[in-house]
Protein backbone atom coordinates (compact mmCIF):
# COMPACT_ATOMS: atom_id res chain seq x y z
CA UNK A 1 0.00 0.00 0.00
CA UNK A 2 3.27 2.62 0.86
CA UNK A 3 4.38 1.89 -2.31
CA UNK A 4 1.25 2.12 -4.46
CA UNK A 5 0.91 5.71 -4.80
CA UNK A 6 4.75 6.10 -6.42
CA UNK A 7 3.82 3.04 -8.60
CA UNK A 8 0.20 4.20 -9.96
CA UNK A 9 2.27 7.42 -10.73
CA UNK A 10 5.22 6.33 -12.55
CA UNK A 11 4.63 3.18 -14.14
CA UNK A 12 0.71 4.07 -14.67
CA UNK A 13 0.69 7.59 -15.36
CA UNK A 14 -2.19 8.16 -12.42
CA UNK A 15 -3.16 11.77 -12.20
CA UNK A 16 -2.80 13.65 -8.35
CA UNK A 17 -6.90 12.62 -8.24
CA UNK A 18 -6.96 9.45 -10.02
CA UNK A 19 -4.68 8.65 -6.97
CA UNK A 20 -7.09 10.01 -4.18
CA UNK A 21 -9.57 8.38 -6.08
CA UNK A 22 -7.54 4.91 -5.95
CA UNK A 23 -6.52 5.38 -2.47
CA UNK A 24 -10.44 6.16 -1.84
CA UNK A 25 -11.55 2.81 -3.59
CA UNK A 26 -8.78 0.50 -1.36
CA UNK A 27 -10.42 2.32 1.63
CA UNK A 28 -14.06 1.22 0.85
CA UNK A 29 -12.95 -2.07 -0.43
CA UNK A 30 -11.05 -2.73 2.95
CA UNK A 31 -14.41 -2.29 5.16
CA UNK A 32 -16.12 -3.82 2.51
CA UNK A 33 -13.29 -7.17 2.85
CA UNK A 34 -13.56 -7.08 6.66
CA UNK A 35 -17.47 -7.09 6.50
CA UNK A 36 -17.06 -10.01 4.30
CA UNK A 37 -14.95 -12.76 5.86
CA UNK A 38 -15.88 -11.55 9.37
CA UNK A 39 -18.09 -14.39 9.36
CA UNK A 40 -15.76 -16.84 8.43
CA UNK A 41 -13.65 -15.40 11.03
CA UNK A 42 -15.75 -16.23 13.48
CA UNK A 43 -17.12 -19.78 12.28
CA UNK A 44 -13.59 -21.06 10.84
CA UNK A 45 -11.46 -18.76 12.94
CA UNK A 46 -9.45 -16.00 12.81
CA UNK A 47 -6.04 -18.22 11.28
CA UNK A 48 -8.54 -19.00 8.33
CA UNK A 49 -8.91 -15.98 7.36
CA UNK A 50 -5.33 -14.70 7.66
CA UNK A 51 -4.30 -17.60 5.24
CA UNK A 52 -6.80 -16.74 3.04
CA UNK A 53 -5.85 -13.26 2.95
CA UNK A 54 -2.29 -14.06 2.39
CA UNK A 55 -2.88 -16.17 -0.72
CA UNK A 56 -5.53 -13.73 -1.88
CA UNK A 57 -2.16 -11.05 -1.28
CA UNK A 58 0.08 -13.23 -3.74
CA UNK A 59 -2.70 -12.70 -6.15
CA UNK A 60 -2.66 -9.62 -5.60
CA UNK A 61 0.94 -8.73 -5.66
CA UNK A 62 1.43 -10.75 -9.05
CA UNK A 63 -1.77 -8.87 -10.63
CA UNK A 64 -0.18 -5.73 -9.57
CA UNK A 65 3.19 -6.88 -11.49
CA UNK A 66 1.06 -7.40 -14.59
CA UNK A 67 -1.34 -4.57 -14.61
CA UNK A 68 -0.60 -2.81 -17.57
CA UNK A 69 -3.64 -0.09 -17.74
CA UNK A 70 -5.16 2.07 -15.28
CA UNK A 71 -7.97 0.53 -15.38
CA UNK A 72 -6.05 -2.87 -14.56
CA UNK A 73 -4.85 -1.09 -11.78
CA UNK A 74 -8.23 0.13 -10.29
CA UNK A 75 -9.00 -3.42 -10.38
CA UNK A 76 -5.99 -4.26 -8.26
CA UNK A 77 -6.64 -1.47 -5.77
CA UNK A 78 -9.80 -2.89 -5.31
CA UNK A 79 -8.57 -6.43 -4.53
CA UNK A 80 -5.51 -5.00 -2.58
CA UNK A 81 -8.49 -3.19 -0.27
CA UNK A 82 -10.33 -6.48 0.43
CA UNK A 83 -7.80 -8.15 1.65
CA UNK A 84 -6.16 -5.29 3.83
CA UNK A 85 -9.23 -5.12 5.67
CA UNK A 86 -9.97 -8.88 6.05
CA UNK A 87 -6.00 -9.51 6.87
CA UNK A 88 -6.26 -6.35 9.60
CA UNK A 89 -9.30 -7.72 11.46
CA UNK A 90 -8.37 -11.63 11.44
CA UNK A 91 -4.87 -10.59 12.39
CA UNK A 92 -6.77 -8.60 15.85
CA UNK A 93 -8.87 -11.63 16.52
CA UNK A 94 -5.94 -13.68 16.35
CA UNK A 95 -3.67 -11.55 18.70
CA UNK A 96 -6.89 -11.69 21.02
CA UNK A 97 -6.80 -15.13 21.19
CA UNK A 98 -2.69 -15.22 21.46
CA UNK A 99 -2.25 -13.12 24.24
CA UNK A 100 -1.95 -14.06 27.72
CA UNK A 101 -4.32 -12.54 29.80
CA UNK A 102 -3.09 -9.61 31.73
CA UNK A 103 -0.62 -9.05 28.62
CA UNK A 104 -3.01 -7.97 25.98
CA UNK A 105 -1.79 -4.31 25.59
CA UNK A 106 1.93 -5.49 25.60
CA UNK A 107 1.05 -8.28 22.63
CA UNK A 108 -1.19 -5.68 20.89
CA UNK A 109 1.66 -2.87 21.55
CA UNK A 110 4.50 -5.73 20.03
CA UNK A 111 1.85 -6.57 16.96
CA UNK A 112 1.73 -2.04 16.23
CA UNK A 113 5.48 -2.26 15.88
CA UNK A 114 5.86 -5.77 13.93
CA UNK A 115 3.56 -3.71 11.62
CA UNK A 116 5.54 -0.94 11.41
CA UNK A 117 8.79 -2.31 10.90
CA UNK A 118 7.12 -3.93 7.39
CA UNK A 119 6.11 -0.52 6.55
CA UNK A 120 9.65 0.80 6.81
CA UNK A 121 11.25 -2.88 4.92
CA UNK A 122 8.78 -3.01 2.16
CA UNK A 123 9.20 0.48 1.04
CA UNK A 124 13.14 0.32 1.46
CA UNK A 125 12.91 -2.73 -0.23
CA UNK A 126 10.88 -1.50 -2.95
CA UNK A 127 12.92 1.28 -3.70
CA UNK A 128 16.58 -0.27 -3.48
CA UNK A 129 15.01 -2.99 -6.26
CA UNK A 130 12.98 -0.58 -8.46
CA UNK A 131 16.61 1.67 -8.73
CA UNK A 132 18.89 -1.59 -8.82
CA UNK A 133 17.11 -2.54 -11.93
CA UNK A 134 14.51 0.63 -13.22
CA UNK A 135 11.65 -1.23 -12.74
CA UNK A 136 8.79 -0.65 -10.35
CA UNK A 137 7.12 -3.43 -11.79
CA UNK A 138 10.10 -6.17 -10.62
CA UNK A 139 10.20 -3.87 -7.41
CA UNK A 140 6.63 -5.07 -6.59
CA UNK A 141 7.33 -8.54 -6.85
CA UNK A 142 10.01 -8.10 -3.96
CA UNK A 143 7.13 -8.48 -1.09
CA UNK A 144 5.62 -11.73 -2.87
CA UNK A 145 8.57 -13.64 -0.26
CA UNK A 146 6.90 -11.85 2.72
CA UNK A 147 3.35 -13.08 2.32
CA UNK A 148 4.91 -16.74 1.29
CA UNK A 149 7.16 -16.92 4.74
CA UNK A 150 3.96 -15.62 6.63
CA UNK A 151 1.85 -18.39 5.23
CA UNK A 152 3.82 -20.64 6.39
CA UNK A 153 4.47 -19.11 9.87
CA UNK A 154 0.73 -18.34 10.39
CA UNK A 155 0.58 -22.66 9.38
CA UNK A 156 2.74 -23.34 11.81
CA UNK A 157 0.62 -21.40 14.98
CA UNK A 158 -1.39 -23.40 17.32
CA UNK A 159 -4.71 -21.39 18.68
CA UNK A 160 -7.95 -21.57 19.48
CA UNK A 161 -9.66 -21.09 16.07
CA UNK A 162 -13.16 -21.28 16.25
CA UNK A 163 -15.84 -19.90 18.88
CA UNK A 164 -15.37 -16.17 20.26
CA UNK A 165 -12.89 -14.78 21.40
CA UNK A 166 -12.09 -14.95 25.26
CA UNK A 167 -13.20 -12.26 27.21
CA UNK A 168 -10.62 -9.49 27.86
CA UNK A 169 -11.59 -6.44 30.07
CA UNK A 170 -10.15 -3.32 29.69
CA UNK A 171 -10.83 -1.60 32.90
CA UNK A 172 -8.13 -0.51 35.09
Amino acid sequence: VVFAGSYAKKTLGFSTQELLGLFALVQLSALAGSLALARPTDTRGPRFTIRLTLVWWVLTVIAAHFAATKLAFWIVGGCAGLGLGAVQSASRAMMGRLAPPGREAEMFGFMALCGRTGSIIGPLLFGAIAAETGSQRLAVLSVLPFYVVGLVLITLVRAPQVGPARDVSWAA
